[in-house]
């Protein structure tokens, strides 16, 4: 190929492409098919949701936690994100090297005048990592088996009027 300028005189050069705009236009408009058209930012926003290996929404909170290992170690943090099926779990130890955790998780009353309810369960230790943006330990759990039938009543009555 010569270093020659090869456009078509049919389409014009790259000057007279029309302005950005047509970049913007929603997926579909146009219905030209064009490499535009195809390259729409709506494929590549996708793909954090297909990572997402959870089949329950979470909840986003701030709910005080405390975490036995073994029986008898004991971890403080917090809950910052919830389902019926596990949590993220934030305190200053690193726990990857856990296998299981109890947990007792306080969640606070709808109204002033009900007291705290603690959630008894049991739980698998998926990951743990360091979060810069928290700067402590996040921890996944999966609900594993809930102390009492009812902890999980209560929990799913709370995430349901969160």
């Amino acid at each position: 190929m010569s270093g020659k300028n090869t456009t078509d005189s049919s389409t014009g050069n790259a000057s007279a492409l029309p302005p950005d705009p047509v970049k913007a236009a929603p997926s579909g408009a146009g219905g030209s098919g064009s490499p535009i058209a195809g390259a729409t930012p709506p494929a590549s926003t996708d793909a954090p949701k297909r990572k997402e290996s959870r089949s329950e929404i979470r909840i986003h909170v701030r709910w005080h936690v405390d975490i036995f290992i073994d029986g008898q170690i004991v971890y403080h943090g917090f809950v910052k994100d919830i389902s019926l099926k596990g949590a993220d779990i934030f305190l200053d130890h690193n726990l990857q090297n856990a296998k299981s955790a109890k947990l007792h998780i306080h969640v606070p009353p709808l109204h002033v005048t009900d007291e705290h309810h603690i959630v008894e369960v049991s739980g698998k230790i998926i990951y743990a990592t360091h979060d810069n943006d928290e700067l402590l330990f996040r921890t996944g759990i999966k609900f594993i088996k809930f102390n009492l039938d009812s902890d999980s009543a209560y929990l799913q009555s709370r995430l349901a009027n969160h």
